[in-house]
């Protein structure tokens, strides 16, 4: 099986700027990262000094954990930031665009050896935006208009599932005689 806690990640962030003459500049950033996690093992516990409904395991690094779960994520960004210094005012320009994929599977909540709570999510995100400024001074002003554009694309599918074993019915109601 999988390394419970095992991480499998790579980043990178690199920017570029060019200057092509005195009255322009560009700045271009990329970033990337992956991530894909497993685990970590849930851990058996006595709450409040109960004696639980099934067994403990022999050892702290046993479990009767029935799924690990992960996480395999890739963000992708990029942007680039312009500026022109025109004869009557300066000229500013941010694009971006930054997507996440992303896909979680919850381990085994209860980590009990019959039955089993799992969660998995789904995420898509996309994003667009794009400002412009025009900035200038005269003697007496200081000025400055511009507009803001912003658009967000989210998709999201979550799965929950509960697995009941009969013996678990059988031994609350064992329980709650004592």
């Amino acid at each position: 099986g999988a390394d419970l806690g095992g991480d499998d990640s790579l980043s990178f962030r690199g920017k570029l700027r060019w200057l092509p003459n005195d009255s322009s500049e560009y700045l271009l950033s990329v970033e990337y990262s992956h991530v894909d996690l497993d685990g970590p093992a849930a851990r058996n516990t006595i709450a409040d000094g109960q004696t639980p409904l099934y067994p403990l395991p022999p050892d702290r690094f046993t479990t009767y954990q029935q799924k690990a779960g992960n996480l395999d994520r890739d963000i992708f960004g990029i942007s680039l930031h312009a500026n022109w210094d025109l004869s009557f005012a300066r000229l500013h320009s941010i694009t971006a665009y930054r997507n996440l994929d992303a896909f979680f599977e919850e381990f085994d909540y209860e980590a009990i050896p019959i039955g089993g709570i799992f969660l998995e999510r789904d995420y898509n995100d996309t994003l667009f935006s794009q400002e412009l400024r025009l900035s200038g001074d005269t003697e007496r002003l200081n000025w400055q208009v511009g507009m803001y554009y912003y658009k967000n694309d989210s998709d999201r599918t979550e799965f929950y599932r509960e697995v009941v074993h009969p013996a678990t019915i059988a031994n609350l109601f064992r329980f709650a005689q004592n």
